[in-house]
């Protein structure tokens, strides 16, 4: 009785001895997934086409998208995400719409983020949902914390961002402190230097948020001289945090989705409808900063609610919006339209006139001073650490170090310096060529620009050829210490530590290469001395 007892118990452990293993090859709660937008398209990943303009009308965005996934209820599985219909929980299978043509373009998880720190995640995203705020179609705060200031991918940035709150269920634990965050996926940051299409836009890698460039050719939104304006506003510039920023920072590591996440569907069914009028018309007049609509409105504002005089030192009065009840409306005065505005079509005219043209110079001046920036083109790879673009700017890689090649100034050929600068000219042929800046270091003594080297694949892969290079084990970790003017050191601890860390993977290789570089530098001395001694022999004749 006692040996059946056992069985039973025996074979009733089996399912928890493989259950753990069965979770592990399973997706990982907390999995950020990204898609494009509608016929496969997505900015920085399919091209660089952000804005759809059709006979002057803006018809599409093509930003692409990003959810969380968050695990099953009741064998369904669900997925956390800002649309059109605010923040919600949606069934996984609904991410990708096969009737629009949306395609997956991958699955990622943060690599620093720990078990309790995913979970955290999740539960942040799923008590967001709960709340059922309402998306962020302005796009002024896109990352939270109140209704109607979300967006997709400040969506998955917060909640990572929060992953060590205490309470998760208690929203106000959401962090926007930098000095505190749980797991900082993408840099805080604005980039307006990266230019990559003609209209310039720009394409941030190593910073949340990129610069978006009005459009004068736009009659809807109506371009009010100075065109499109929605996004986040910083120093006059419009910005927007793009999911493919996200999805291209190495703070991420790919996983393999093995769950259902396309279906057909009809779009607006299940994720809402977008208000595309009110919205076009929002972006255009009310959101544009320079805007004749909004100058009338303030105008008109200030007829009927006159600002009181403010003490100095003194608290200053609360809004006309906050506070109607107690303001007295200034309703005697008929509103003079000619005083405003006199003649209000000449204004306009004017006005358009005025800004487009200070958009042409705008434009001139960003092409002529950021020429260098504007996707730049390689021209010749010198070795494995160092290019020459074909505006004529020599580049050196930022934080490594390959094998020297012969040249002008240098008789011999280091051992394996020409295998470095064969996988570096390989990888820089697979795609197109992206410099990002350091924050301290730009130039070394050698008048050479210092980069951090990427190449967008046309699959949408994104390569940090620093960091393959070092992995390769072609190519050493190289920092330059502090105070040393004669090589400048890099700001950025994120990129240093992911080369670090390539080049502890790669020890191993380097050591080889090392070792067989040591055995033909001992067998090129032996050569060396044969031909020597060779030479130094008298001939005999016969």
């Amino acid at each position: 009785m006692k040996k059946y007892f056992l069985i039973i118990i025996a074979l009733a452990g089996l399912p928890w001895l493989f259950w753990p293993f069965s979770q592990a090859a399973a997706m990982p709660l907390g999995t950020l997934l990204y898609r494009t937008s509608s016929d496969g398209k997505m900015y920085g990943y399919s091209d660089f086409e952000l804005l759809k303009i059709n006979n002057g009308i803006l018809s599409d965005l093509y930003t692409g998208h990003v959810g969380i996934y968050v695990g099953q209820e009741n064998g369904v599985d669900y997925v956390v995400e800002a649309l059109a219909n605010g923040v919600v929980k949606t069934p996984a299978k609904d991410f990708v719409d096969l009737r629009n043509g949306e395609k997956l373009i991958g699955a990622r998880l943060p690599i620093k983020a720990t078990p309790t720190e995913r979970a955290t995640a999740v539960i942040l995203a799923k008590t967001i949902a709960e709340s059922a705020p309402a998306y962020d179609f302005d796009f002024h705060t896109q990352k939270g914390p109140g209704s109607g200031q979300w967006i997709c991918s400040g969506l998955a940035e917060k909640v990572y961002e929060s992953a060590d709150a205490a309470n998760p269920y208690d929203l106000s634990a959401l962090q926007y402190d930098p000095g505190k965050y749980g797991v900082d996926i993408t840099p805080d940051g604005f980039d307006n230097d990266h230019v990559v299409n003609a209209e310039g836009d720009v394409l941030a890698l190593s910073k949340e948020f990129s610069k978006i460039a009005p459009r004068v050719q736009m009659l809807l939104p109506a371009t009010e001289a100075f065109g499109f304006n929605a996004g986040f506003e910083h120093a006059g510039q419009r910005y927007f945090f793009l999911p493919f920023t996200q999805f291209s920072q190495p703070s991420l590591k790919s996983v393999s989705p093995d769950i259902v996440l396309a279906s057909d569907f009809k779009d607006e069914e299940v994720r809402g409808k977008q208000p595309t009028l009110g919205l076009v018309f929002k972006w255009s007049l009310v959101n544009n900063p320079l805007s004749s609509a909004r100058l009338l409105a303030k105008k008109i504002s200030n007829h009927f609610f006159p600002a009181p005089a403010i003490a100095i030192n003194q608290p200053a009065a609360p809004s006309p919006a906050s506070s109607l009840a107690a303001t007295s409306i200034n309703t005697s005065t008929p509103l003079d339209w000619e005083k405003l505005f006199p003649n209000p079509q000449e204004k306009i005219i004017s006005a358009l006139r005025s800004g487009v043209e200070a958009v042409k110079k705008k434009k001139t001046a960003t092409s002529t001073s950021s020429r260098y920036s504007n996707e730049p083109e390689l021209d010749r790879v010198i070795d494995g650490d160092t290019i020459v673009l074909k505006d004529g700017r020599r580049v050196r890689y930022l934080d490594i170090n390959t094998p020297e090649i012969a040249s002008a100034s240098r008789k011999t050929t280091e051992c394996r310096g020409l295998e470095a600068k064969a996988l570096n000219e390989q990888i820089l042929s697979s795609g197109k060529l992206i410099l990002v800046p350091d924050s301290l270091a730009k130039k070394d003594v050698y008048s050479r620009w210092l980069f951090y080297v990427y190449v967008l694949k046309k699959d949408g892969t994104v390569i940090f050829v620093n960091q393959a290079l070092v992995e390769s084990g072609l190519a050493d970790p190289d920092f330059c210490p502090a105070n040393k003017p004669s090589c400048p050191e890099a700001g950025d601890e994120v990129r240093r530590q992911i080369i670090e860390e390539a080049g502890t993977r790669s020890q191993a290789a380097r050591a080889g290469f090392l070792a067989d570089c040591a055995a033909a530098k001992v067998a090129a001395k032996e050569v060396a001395k044969e031909e020597k001694k060779a030479s130094s022999t008298p001939i005999v004749k016969e």
